[in-house]
């Protein structure tokens, strides 16, 4: 059985685990101004980068949530 290919490789999740503090220094409502802007769905030409960001937001809100 093929083990499906992770969405991020180590070295982004190196990246991902290196910007949290960033991240967590954000407050609530920059977050979710930043999830909102960085969401698929507004972003046509959508970058690695893009997705890391995005990545990053997400898991910070997940974290708050608990």
């Amino acid at each position: 059985m093929d083990t499906p290919d992770p969405e991020f490789t180590e070295d982004e999740e190196r990246l991902l685990a290196a910007t949290a503090k960033n991240t967590a220094r954000l407050n609530l409502g920059q977050l979710q101004g930043y999830r909102d802007a960085y969401a698929p769905s507004n972003l046509a030409g959508r970058t690695r980068e893009d997705e890391l960001s995005y990545e990053a937001i997400l898991r910070e809100l997940a974290r708050r949530a608990g």
